[in-house]
């Protein structure tokens, strides 16, 4: 098992790609306490295909 310096335990990394994804960032919420305003942050292939989302 690998750690890092800190003694966190690492997983191994199969492998890794750079790709180019179009990030869409949307504003929701109505800026009250019960709904407040938020960033949502959508990720897109070239195809337009949803790969994730975040807020």
């Amino acid at each position: 098992m690998c750690r890092n310096k800190n003694n966190n335990r690492i997983s191994n990394v199969d492998g890794a790609k750079e790709i180019t994804v179009i990030r869409v960032v949307s504003i929701f919420g109505e800026g009250t306490p019960d709904d407040p305003v938020h960033y949502v942050y959508q990720y897109f292939d070239k195809q337009g295909k949803l790969l994730a989302t975040s807020s």
